[in-house]
């Protein structure tokens, strides 16, 4: 039986909120809009996509052999006919809406998965997957730590000198904001509406980027995890999401042995180690999810990279695993390429 897919991008904020009739902000409606489409990489003959009702029109790349929704005109019948619904990722709000579609209790999450997700979802639980990946894999770097009051924030500012601050709950790099030498008005209070609204930060030193890449891996209903490949992606000075690299597996893999990085056989000790740690961290979880990591500059220049093996841990499809899907279908990655440029400067 075929599946639903919805690119649903505004999932990290709408999990932050978790209110099942929050408002989705103007940039995560306009990458709705542009990136409806984004499924057919990945779908199979048969499946349905469904799209907003002011989404663009299919990508060159969209095959034949799928069925479209368009916002709420939905076909008569298919619910019956759709066996699973595969988001970019889960939240309240889809929720919410497909149960206005009339979806079925079987093909959507219940309250208690999603407090689960959401838990998963911090970067609280990311900075444990820091942890354990820091004890498995020696030489590596980067350390992080969760700060419930301004207090904590300050000593951390005091002790590292320039720091990233981070809501627990973001993506693309919104959310995320430098502090250096001390925390201004605006800082203090940034950070305490931060603090009221999700409990606490995520506080770590400012690390120096080499080259910022990431790791794919797939769950399955059993718990197993499995390695799904390397990607490369950019982001600016801020730390906001830039743009992913769409290439060939071989392109990536040189470019990151260019940087400094694991070779091949390196890089899969650490996907492998990897594959573990999420594995124990996410017990429960079932689909796509990824660790954004870094080569990080060293203090003496003549050293080699070192790397940083959590930035942060994505628990939904992610712009990678699009990547990777591309890869495999050069007039997808050329549309992609370009199409990015005009959709992130709307996100940012």
């Amino acid at each position: 039986m075929p599946t639903l897919h919805v690119f649903n991008p505004w999932h990290d904020e709408a999990l932050a909120s978790f209110d099942a009739y929050y408002y989705p902000t103007v940039p995560a409606r306009q990458l709705a809009r542009a990136w409806g489409a984004l499924p057919a990489l990945w779908a199979e003959v048969g499946d349905v996509v469904w799209l907003t009702d002011e989404a663009a029109p299919l990508p060159p790349f969209a095959p034949d052999g799928l069925r479209w929704v368009r916002g709420k005109r939905w076909p008569r019948g298919l619910w019956q006919e759709v066996e699973r619904v595969e988001p970019w990722g889960w939240d309240p709000l889809l929720r919410q809406r497909l149960l206005k579609l009339g979806a079925p209790a079987a093909c959507l999450p219940s309250d208690g998965h999603l407090q689960a997700l959401r838990q998963w979802s911090s970067r609280a639980t990311g900075v444990l997957v820091l942890q354990a990946l820091r004890r498995v894999y020696p030489g590596s770097v980067g350390e992080a730590r969760v700060c419930t009051t301004l207090q904590q924030v300050l000593a951390q500012v005091q002790e590292h000198g320039r720091v990233m601050v981070k809501s627990l709950w973001s993506c693309s790099g919104r959310g995320v904001f430098a502090v250096q030498g001390q925390l201004t008005p605006g800082d203090a209070g940034r950070i305490g509406r931060l603090l009221r609204e999700h409990g606490g930060v995520e506080v770590e030193p400012y690390y120096d980027p080499v080259l910022n890449f990431a790791l794919e891996f797939c769950a399955d209903a059993a718990g197993h995890v499995f390695y799904e490949g390397l990607s490369l992606f950019g982001t600016n000075a801020q730390g906001a999401y830039m743009g992913n690299r769409f290439a060939p597996p071989a392109v990536m893999m040189q470019q990151l042995a260019d940087a400094g990085g694991p070779d091949a056989a390196a890089l899969e000790a650490l996907a492998a180690r990897c594959c573990q740690v999420l594995a124990a961290t996410y017990a429960g979880y079932r689909g796509p999810l990824g660790i954004d990591m870094m080569l990080v500059r060293p203090a003496a220049p003549s050293s080699a990279p070192l790397l940083h093996p959590c930035i942060e841990v994505n628990l939904r499809r992610t712009m990678g695993h699009v990547a990777l899907h591309a890869a495999r279908c050069p007039q997808a990655a050329e549309w992609l390429t370009e199409a990015q440029r005009e959709v992130l400067t709307q996100w940012h």
